[in-house]
C-alpha cells in the first residue's frame, strides 16, 4: 500500500494513501462551486500525514495539476494508470475490464451523471485492491480546522447510519444503511477483489439489460429486460454497487463499519459524520439515486452488527 512515514519519538507510524477520485470535466454548476476540489484542498490544509492523490481524466489532468498540486496534492491520470504493465494476469485483466468500462460509459451516446459514478464506483474497487487505503467522495473533507490523520485498519471498512432508527433491526436493509463515500481497505485484500469482480459482473449484465442480481436469488422469476436510463436501471446499479460488499463470504475477509452521526451544524442536514475519524461528507445533491424496495433484503442469515470499541461497530456477512 502506498503510504506516508512519519517519524515519532516511538517508532515511524505509516498512513495510508487518501484517493479521491473524478470522472468527467471540472464542473460548470455555480451552485456546487468547487465540487470536485474542495474536499481534496480541505483534507490537504490540515492533514499532514496522509498522501493524497486525486485521480481524473487525462484529458483533464493539466487543470487538476495546476489546481491542486501548490496544496501537496498529487494528480494522477487514471488512463495511464490502467495502461501500466501490471504484474499478473488477473491484475491485467481486471485493468482492461475498468479500462473497456471507462471508454464505453463515457462514449458520446452515453457519459450520464450515472454513468461516471459507476466507473468512479468500478475504479474505485479497483485501487482499493492494488493501492488500498481510503477512497473518499470530493465532498468528504475534516469537520474541524484541528489536524487530522487517518488511520489504517486491519479489514474493510464503510460508512453506517444506525442513528435515528431505533426501531429498526440492523440485520434488516442494510443495503439501505451503509454507504460507499467512504471506503478504506487493506491493498490486496481479497474482499476488495471480490467487490471489484462482483460489481463489474452485475454491471455489464445490466448494461445489456439483464438484471442478473435478481434472477440469481429468484430464478425461478420471470425477469424482465432493463432499460438504461430508466428509474429501474438506476435503483438496481445502485443495489449492485451496495450488494457487491453485502455479498461477499466471510472467508474474504470481514467488514466492518464506521457509524455516523449528523454533525452539530448548520448543514446538519445535508451531511454526515464519521467521529472516528474527525470527517465529514457534505451532500450537494448533484445526483441521488433510491434503492429499490424489493432489493434491499439480505438472504445472509448470519449477518450481524456487534459493536467493538467505541464508535467502531464491526460486523461480518457470509457463510464460512
Amino acid at each position: 500500500m502506498e503510504s506516508k512515514r512519519v517519524e515519532t519519538s516511538t517508532k515511524p507510524i505509516d498512513f495510508p494513501i487518501v484517493n479521491y477520485i473524478w470522472i468527467g470535466p471540472p464542473p460548470q454548476r455555480t451552485d456546487v462551486i468547487g465540487h470536485d476540489i474542495a474536499g481534496p484542498k480541505k483534507m490537504a490544509s490540515i492533514n499532514q500525514s496522509n498522501p493524497i492523490v486525486f485521480w481524473c481524466l487525462k484529458a483533464h489532468l493539466p487543470h487538476y495539476q495546476k489546481e491542486l498540486e501548490k496544496h501537496n496534492i498529487t494528480c494522477r491520470a487514471i488512463e495511464d494508470y490502467l495502461s501500466q504493465d501490471f504484474k499478473s494476469k488477473e491484475e491485467k485483466e481486471a485493468a482492461k475490464q475498468v479500462k473497456t468500462m471507462l471508454e464505453d460509459l463515457l462514449s458520446p451516446e452515453k457519459n450520464t451523471i450515472r454513468d461516471r459514478t459507476t466507473i468512479k464506483v468500478l475504479f474505485s474497487y479497483f485501487i482499493l485492491y492494488q493501492i488500498g487505503g481510503y477512497v473518499a467522495d470530493t465532498n468528504v473533507y475534516p469537520q474541524s480546522s484541528q489536524a487530522v490523520a487517518l488511520k489504517a485498519y486491519d479489514d474493510f471498512h464503510v460508512p453506517i447510519q444506525l442513528q435515528g432508527l431505533s426501531d429498526c433491526d440492523p440485520r434488516v436493509n442494510l443495503h439501505a444503511l451503509i454507504d460507499v463515500w467512504l471506503m478504506y481497505s487493506p491493498s490486496h485484500s481479497e474482499r476488495a477483489k471480490y467487490h471489484f469482480d462482483t460489481f463489474y459482473k452485475y454491471f455489464s449484465a445490466l448494461d445489456k439489460g439483464e438484471d442478473l442480481q435478481t434472477a440469481e436469488r429468484f430464478p425461478d422469476a420471470p425477469v424482465e429486460k432493463i432499460k438504461r436510463n430508466t428509474e429501474d436501471y438506476h435503483e438496481l446499479v445502485a443495489a449492485n454497487i451496495i450488494d457487491a460488499i453485502l455479498s461477499a463470504p466471510r472467508k474474504m475477509g470481514e467488514l466492518s463499519f464506521w457509524m455516523c452521526s449528523n454533525p452539530k451544524s448548520e448543514i446538519k442536514s445535508k451531511s454526515l459524520c464519521v467521529d472516528e475519524l474527525g470527517i465529514v461528507k457534505y451532500f450537494y445533491g448533484t445526483h441521488r439515486y433510491k434503492h429499490k424496495p424489493a432489493l434491499l433484503g439480505t438472504k445472509r442469515e448470519d449477518a450481524s452488527i456487534e459493536p467493538t470499541n467505541g464508535t467502531e461497530q464491526k460486523k461480518t456477512f457470509g457463510s464460512s
